[in-house]
């Protein structure tokens, strides 16, 4: 088993999608506070307001940590397949309405390394991306560094290279 681990990511993650969910839920919640405008008096609404921003505060908390204990395992590339958070899991009209940019960031995801037919570079500035493709469509998994990057993508073509022999593998195509 390989692990590769990038805390600056995972420090740099958790705190933005964490904030994203608290402003999602901040908006749901007034907008579900606007209906009980229509019946109720000032107390009801000014308890309602307290329970519903206690109620998105924990939320957004708890999906923080949650994050920050998914980022924090980081790639886990093993000879059966890679573990890694599934964070480009919007691909679909339903996916994007849906909100799984943000929550998306809460799970991970699991490719058997048979199916990976793949590996490609990706990355500029401060996003260094590789991306996995196979029978499976394409995966994008995101660093902090394009060190980590080229340290996950030699890993996981040591594992390639064990698992199957014709993968496309070469490291012509390294792009920065």
């Amino acid at each position: 088993m390989r692990r590769v681990r990038d805390v600056y990511l995972t420090l740099s993650v958790t705190p933005r999608v964490s904030f994203k969910i608290f402003i999602v839920l901040s908006i749901l919640a007034t907008g579900a506070l606007a209906f009980r405008l229509w019946e109720a008096r000032l107390e009801t609404i000014l308890s309602a307001a307290i329970e519903a921003g206690i109620a998105v505060i924990g939320v957004s908390v708890l999906a923080g940590v949650l994050i920050f204990f998914n980022y924090s395992r980081g790639v886990i590339i093993t000879a059966e397949g890679v573990s890694f958070p599934a964070s480009d899991v919007e691909n679909s009209i339903l996916a994007l309405l849906l909100g799984k940019s943000l929550w998306g960031h809460l799970i991970r995801e699991r490719l058997p390394l048979n199916e990976v037919e793949h590996l490609a570079n990706d990355g500029h500035g401060t996003r260094w991306r590789l991306n996995l493709s196979g029978a499976f469509g394409s995966r994008q998994i995101e660093f902090s560094s394009k060190q980590k990057r080229d340290e996950c993508r030699a890993a996981l073509a040591r594992y390639l290279r064990a698992a199957q022999a014709d993968a496309n593998l070469d490291f012509s195509d390294y792009s920065e």
